[in-house]
């Protein structure tokens, strides 16, 4: 199918120009050097997939690089998670996927380095296409597994300040086309077992597939490109204790400022008790501090060494068990007091007690009752 065979082109027309796009920085908000830094290894990459399938579906087959790109071609999810994590400040486990996609890696190239060279040996060769239809399945497989990953760490994320109107549509674009991108995988998987079981030429399987893996992850390149860089959970609070001096060492606040920042926050949560309200972010406490958000973060950090969330969590904590402890305990019921001092889901508050206290509120209600 000639358009097919020139989709690739276009691919890596849009792949130079995002290129472009992501280097010089125009238009563009992402200011985290290691987000920019995943984001072009995501387009480099694809761009190159492009060029690797442009060649190899227009008859250049003697190339002795051509089909590079199809071995590390299970990285795409992988990269979509870092980059994900990267932009939002989550734990991506980094080390411990370098080791595991390290390893599959090497097994996928060498089993690839085994199979035939020419495309219309594996359709004619039933074990040979089988195994190989295997493999990409799987690569498959491994990219929706990163994919939902990242999904989950959106859907899982708390935002420390309120975001605008249009940061929330730039954010639900970033997790809508995570969605969309794991639907893609799914209908290639299910267009691939259709192709095979039908005896359809793998080498149109695999033009099929590139065509729709290019269209979605441009789209997705190009709106993280777009996508600003606003105050979320861990913008000013993830970054592990032995790094905050660091981190602030260029802070304009000082010591006597840090101290009379630090005095206000603790009358505020103490008297005002507004994190009993489970909107409540950081910015709105920068606001009852006449402070800005920066500072307000930067003495949490340094004070108490935690962060906007776990501060918080604390006194909401700390509320609970007074209230566990009270005659409030026989008429309430946990979820009910949960709701009652800030938290918004049964889930969170288990695990924010039990992270202070190292046990349940359920099992710490039970061992009141038994004293």
């Amino acid at each position: 199918m000639p358009i097919l065979n020139s989709i690739p082109l276009v691919g890596i027309i849009l792949g130079l120009f995002l290129l472009f796009i992501a280097i010089s920085g125009r238009n563009g908000y992402i200011r985290n050097k290691t987000s920019r830094f995943i984001l072009l290894l995501i387009i480099l990459f694809n761009t190159y997939y492009q060029l690797d399938s442009y060649l190899f579906f227009n008859g250049y087959d003697q190339l002795s690089w051509l089909g590079i790109s199809y071995t590390y071609y299970h990285l795409l999810g992988a990269l979509v998670y870092l980059f994900t994590c990267s932009l939002f400040n989550l734990n991506s486990k980094l080390r411990f996927w370098l080791v595991v996609l390290s390893a599959y890696t090497i097994i996928r190239i060498l089993f690839l380095i085994n199979m035939p060279d020419d495309i219309e040996i594996l359709d004619e060769d039933s074990l040979n296409a089988l195994l190989l239809m295997i493999d990409y399945l799987i690569s498959i497989v491994v990219n929706i597994i990163f994919l939902f990953l990242a999904f989950f760490k959106l859907r899982k994320m708390k935002f420390a300040v309120q975001l605008t109107q249009i940061e929330t549509i730039h954010y639900k674009w970033m997790y809508r086309l995570i969605i969309i991108s794991i639907i893609m995988f799914i209908a290639i998987i299910q267009s691939d077992l259709i192709s095979y079981y039908n005896d359809i030429p793998l080498i149109l399987q695999f033009k099929i597939d590139a065509s729709i893996t290019s269209i979605f992850l441009f789209a997705l390149a190009f709106f993280a490109i777009k996508f600003p860089v606003f105050a979320i959970k861990g913008d000013y609070n993830e970054l592990p204790v032995n790094r905050q001096s660091k981190k602030y060492a260029k802070s304009t606040l000082k010591q006597n400022e840090s101290d009379e920042l630090w005095k206000k926050i603790q009358s505020i949560m103490e008297i005002d008790k507004p994190y009993q309200n489970p909107e409540f972010r950081l910015n709105d406490l920068a606001k009852l501090t006449d402070n800005n958000l920066h500072h307000v973060s930067q003495v949490i950090n340094e004070k108490k060494q935690l962060n906007f969330f776990d501060f918080v969590n604390k006194y909401r904590v700390n509320d609970a068990k007074k209230m566990l402890l009270s005659d409030k305990a026989k008429q309430y019921t946990i979820l009910a007091i949960a709701f009652e001092v800030g938290f918004n889901s049964k889930t969170t508050f288990y695990n924010a007690f039990k992270k202070e206290m190292g046990i349940t509120p359920s099992v710490f209600k039970m061992g009141q009752n038994q004293d």
